[in-house]
């Protein structure tokens, strides 16, 4: 009598359970890489106290379609001409709406820098 001959077969199963053993072990112990324009920035404390100006203030508020001088909507020429008569130790408070294209507070600034304003705080909300 012949013996049948039994084909020999290789089990997948422990190999398969392996390589995902290893894929979830290089998951959780990888380090993603993060976005690379993200700074990460310590920024300081400050213990001084607001300084207080003796002075009058100036506002001066810019929103996405126009800007207010005093409280009054002019085009950026005419404030380039206001700011000529500007005393350099008067206090300007600028109040930016954050929706304000970045093009336009470097324009607002230019004029400021220009004019030799340089007395500037920054309006924001606490």
């Amino acid at each position: 009598m012949r013996k049948k001959r039994e084909w020999l077969t290789f089990d997948l199963t422990p190999l398969i359970d392996i390589v995902f053993l290893l894929l979830i072990f290089f998951m959780v112990f990888s380090v993603f890489k993060k976005d690379e324009f993200i700074l990460n920035i310590d920024l300081p404390s400050s213990q001084a106290a607001e300084k207080r100006q003796k002075q009058e203030n100036i506002s001066v508020e810019l929103n996405t379609e126009s800007l207010s001088f005093k409280g009054q909507k002019m085009t950026f020429e005419d404030f380039k001409k206001e700011c000529a008569y500007i005393d350099p130790e008067i206090l300007l408070i600028l109040s930016i709406d954050k929706e304000v294209k970045y093009e336009k507070i470097v324009d607002l600034l230019d004029i400021l820098k220009e004019k030799d304003l340089q007395n500037i705080s920054l309006l924001v909300k606490r």
